[in-house]
């Protein structure tokens, strides 16, 4: 019996401690599959989203340097000639919209209102001149205002910098009138006219795709008492709803 009671003991551990190894086997075969499930997929490149410019409805503001060519100083008895007048402020503003976008080039039209400014270079006439007591009495300084078209035209040379073309014109009103002297009716006032122009830029669309900025040469012929002859350097800065 005893002899029956320790081969059963024997029996019974060495069933127990096989039990022991299949579990402890699986439990590690268990661990190591959970291990590589973890592990991370291997990145693979994504691939990046085109930049794409917003066009529509835009407003566009521009600040620079506005001059014009000619003219005499009348604020002195020797009526010196001006090459250029002093450089005053130009102010800018077009409201347009895009009529034709296409991968590398864009067409625009607006209304465009703006203001450029002239000193120390009068506008006295051949007349006047030969005269030149009245001369001196001609305004030195004058302002132009103009509402008018403008048309834009823009060609791409990256993915976000443009050349642009702008041609714009319209009716001008220049005050004080530049060819009344100081004694003759309706001095002081102003004058109605008209005003051409056109330009070449640069135009740079930052990550923001509905905001661009940049620099503009633009030449006008003033037609008033003549043509009078001018250019402004601007920075255009463009909102598009």
């Amino acid at each position: 019996m005893s002899k029956l009671s320790g081969m059963f003991r024997r029996s019974l551990a060495v069933t127990v401690c096989s039990a022991s190894l299949a579990a402890a086997s699986a439990w590690a075969a268990e661990e190591k599959g959970g291990d590589k499930a973890e592990e991370p997929a291997i990145a693979t490149e994504t691939q990046e989203t085109p930049f794409v410019i917003r066009r529509g409805f835009y407003a566009e503001s521009d600040l620079g340097a506005f001059f014009t060519f000619g003219g005499y100083n009348t604020n002195i008895p020797e009526l010196p000639a001006k090459g250029l007048s002093n450089v005053q402020p130009y102010l800018g503003l077009v409201l347009g919209y895009d009529v034709m976008s296409k991968p590398k080039t864009n067409l625009s039209l607006g209304l465009k209102l703006a203001a450029g400014f002239s000193s120390g270079a009068g506008r006295p006439s051949a007349d006047q001149l030969a005269n030149g007591d009245v001369a001196t009495t001609i305004p030195n300084d004058f302002a132009v205002y103009q509402a008018g078209l403008a048309v834009a035209f823009g060609y791409f040379v990256s993915e976000r910098v443009a050349l642009t073309l702008k041609v714009d014109g319209g009716a001008a009103i220049v005050t004080p009138d530049t060819t009344i002297a100081a004694a003759e009716p309706g001095a002081g006032g102003t004058a109605v006219g008209g005003m051409a122009g056109g330009g070449l830029g640069v135009e740079y669309f930052t990550l923001l795709n509905d905001f661009s900025v940049g620099l503009d040469l633009r030449f006008a012929a003033i037609f008033h008492g003549g043509m009078i002859p001018s250019a402004s350097i601007s920075v255009p800065i463009r909102y598009t709803f």
